[in-house]
């Protein structure tokens, strides 16, 4: 599957850090992608998320991802940005101490790795 444009952003997801408790979910994204863990330490109310893209027809280039933490800046300005390698067919992205939150994710095949859509 190539990730087109139009794709780019049809890959959201929506996930939720607890900020009361110990928390562990994992949510099952569309057919582009593979589970998303997150998890959330009390104490701190920062957890661990972990996104995993799958579908890449070619490991040539990079995946550009991204996560938003407001639907007013969703796709103008990302909270947290990262260009992953893609090896087999994926990208893999853990991000640490993430505050706990509500956020949609977005991934783009860069195959020419032009940094455009």
């Amino acid at each position: 599957m190539r990730f087109s444009s139009a794709l780019t952003l049809a890959f959201i997801l929506v996930l939720c850090l607890s900020a009361w408790s110990t928390a562990e979910a994992q949510v099952q994204a569309p057919d582009s992608t593979e589970a998303v863990t997150t998890s959330a330490d009390s104490l701190s109310n920062r957890g661990r998320l972990r996104v995993i893209v799958t579908g890449f027809d070619s490991d040539e280039g990079k995946a550009r991802l991204a996560i938003f933490n407001s639907e007013e800046t969703f796709t103008s300005s990302a909270f947290q940005g990262n260009i992953a390698e893609i090896k087999n067919g994926e990208a893999e992205w853990i991000i640490e101490a993430l505050p706990a939150g509500r956020y949609a994710v977005g991934a783009h095949h860069d195959e020419n790795e032009n940094a455009r859509m």
